[in-house]
């Protein structure tokens, strides 16, 4: 677009709408990224039966975790697509079968004209219950637009975090089982007072209370921060060649 064609009438009427779209949308994914990353986080930690009240998070975090819980959702999503590739296929023959109606030259209107003169000729009070009954199948699909969005904005990434959140649990509970020598995740050692506490995967940390999963005792387990020194269970490895 052009300075010229911004100047223009049509081009200052076209830039506060898109401004305005923009505006809702930005707004929109906001609030279901911090929606997704709330969902996810909760259903983490009740998975290892932690109670996440103990656990407030910023609303930096919830976004951040919200995001990456969107890439996660993107890969199930690849994965469950392929392992259910028949139900794609079936449901896209479905939708080209819909569209081809809808762009064939039938026209319903016509037909419908020559049953309503027959209808004429029924009881007042039949013609009244047909009527009610079709303003409420009108509602009903009015409704129907309604409450689709409803699911979109609240149902699917309240069922997308769920799932997320519980597929994080299964992967960091198949690798802790493993042992924390041979696990992929990180495992903690937790002293107070010089004196051993427990060994396992951190789950969760505030201001106050930690939770980690104690792999001797094959439990969550939250603690008081206070007094607590954790050390790393491995010492960290450096990914550059010493002898450059």
């Amino acid at each position: 677009m052009t300075n010229t064609d911004i100047d223009s009438p049509s081009g200052r009427r076209v830039w506060p709408k898109l401004l305005a779209a923009s505006t809702v949308i930005v707004g929109m994914s906001t609030v279901l990224l911090h929606f997704l990353g709330m969902v996810v986080h909760r259903t983490y930690l009740a998975a290892w039966s932690v109670n996440s009240t103990q656990f407030p998070k910023s609303t930096d975090w919830l976004l951040l975790n919200g995001y990456y819980g969107i890439w996660n959702g993107l890969a199930m999503l690849f994965v469950a697509l392929v392992a259910n590739f028949h139900w794609l296929v079936l449901g896209v023959v479905t939708l080209l079968i819909y569209v081809r109606l809808l762009t064939s030259p039938w026209d319903p209107f016509t037909y419908l004209g020559a049953k309503l003169s027959k209808l004429q000729r029924l009881p007042q009070w039949v013609r009244r219950l047909g009527l009610w009954i079709s303003v409420g199948m009108l509602i009903a699909a009015f409704l129907i637009p309604i409450t689709l969005v409803l699911f979109l904005l609240i149902g699917i990434p309240a069922t997308t975090g769920k799932v997320i959140g519980e597929e994080i649990f299964e992967s960091h509970l198949k690798e802790v089982s493993k042992g924390c020598m041979q696990a992929k995740v990180k495992c903690i050692h937790i002293f107070k007072n010089d004196v051993p506490m427990g060994t396992g995967l951190v789950l969760d940390t505030s201001t106050t209370h930690l939770a980690y999963y104690d792999t001797d005792l094959n439990r969550a387990r939250t603690v008081p921060l206070d007094g607590l020194e954790i050390r790393a269970f491995h010492a960290p490895k450096s990914h550059l060649d010493p002898a450059k």
